[in-house]
């Protein structure tokens, strides 16, 4: 190591002294000096053969060295060169976008003339005229027909609001005399349901009771005065209302009959002969007093006639021996109610 150390400080200084010989006698170059210079020039290539091996990593370290000092000192140059990068890219980008919307455009632009294409064919553009005039005839023809209907309508209208007018006073003049109509309806049905009940209508009878007590009714009280006459006609114990006579079929003794048969010919027989029915199995004496009093009771509730009912009642209120039960013409409640309380003791 010692003598390589040696070895070099001569080459050095061979150096050193060659080079002051080169600069002193460069116009006399002799075979000593070329010598060497060779020497020197062989011992400097291995010097620096050495000193490159030896130093061959750190040019790396000082180049990182200085890259890191000249990124610090330059940050702001750093994001100038980013903005730049970006920049580019974003051109970049630019351009590519603009190459695919140019593209989409242009098939957008293809589909386009390719459905107008289909749109506004022969076949539809002739539909579409026709329609057209179509729906423009049709607006004429409107148009014309309610000029021409117009004056046809308002004169119309006119005789139709004469008419209502007509109309309308007729319906007063119809509504007056539906009015007297059922005045006169109402004045000739109680004049009818008057007679009937005067000839012995039960039915009738009982209909003027009824209006008689509703107020409503324009003649109620011409009602219940009829009612009220009419009944007590039937009370007065002075009069016997006459009857007509029962006729019985050729060959027929009543007074050998059943009862039940007697029942039977008055069930088959008008109304007008109830009264005789009455009388006859009231004055019999083939039928108990039992059978007489139940036929009394039949012929209170379903006879029409007023007479029957009135001899009905009384005879009646004389075969139950009550004195306590008059009778009242047509007041049958209590004559019902003393039937069924005393019909079972009754022989």
């Amino acid at each position: 190591m010692a003598e390589e150390n040696e070895t070099n400080d001569d080459a050095q200084k061979l150096t050193d002294a060659e080079i002051s010989a080169l600069k002193k006698y460069k116009n006399t170059p002799s075979l000593e000096s070329v010598s060497r210079l060779e020497i020197i020039e062989n011992n400097v290539k291995k010097e620096v053969k050495k000193e490159i091996i030896s130093w061959a990593w750190k040019p790396v370290v000082v180049v990182m060295f200085c890259l890191t000092f000249f990124g610090l000192v330059t940050y702001n140059g750093m994001e100038t060169a980013m903005e730049m990068i970006s920049e580019k890219l974003l051109k970049k980008a630019e351009v590519k976008l603009n190459i695919k919307t140019k593209k989409l455009l242009k098939d957008a632009e293809h589909e386009l003339k390719v459905e107008i294409k289909k749109l506004y064919s022969r076949d539809k553009i002739t539909k579409v005229v026709d329609k057209i005039m179509r729906e423009d005839a049709e607006k004429i023809i409107t148009e014309k027909t309610e000029k021409a209907v117009r004056p046809i309508i308002t004169s119309l209208e006119k005789e139709q609001k004469q008419i209502s007018d007509l109309l309308a006073k007729s319906m007063k003049v119809q509504q007056l005399l539906e009015d007297k109509a059922h005045d006169l309806k109402q004045i000739t049905e109680f004049t009818l349901t008057l007679l009937s009940a005067e000839n012995g209508s039960w039915i009738a009878f009982d209909q003027l009771g009824k209006w008689s007590k509703n107020k409503k009714n324009p003649l109620w009280e011409l009602s219940g005065n009829a009612y009220v006459k009419i009944r007590l006609f039937h009370e007065d114990k002075r009069i016997n209302r006459g009857y007509l006579s029962m006729k019985w079929p050729n060959g027929v003794n009543p007074s050998i009959l059943s009862f039940e048969k007697l029942v039977n010919i008055y069930a088959n027989s008008g109304s007008e002969y109830h009264a005789s029915m009455v009388n006859f199995l009231w004055s019999s004496s083939n039928v108990s007093r039992k059978q007489k009093m139940a036929f009394f009771i039949e012929i209170l509730r379903d006879s029409n006639s007023l007479t029957a009912k009135n001899y009905a009642g009384k005879f009646f209120a004389k075969a139950a021996k009550d004195k306590n039960l008059e009778w009242k013409a047509f007041n049958m409640d209590n004559i019902f109610q003393w039937w069924k309380e005393h019909k079972d003791e009754i022989k």
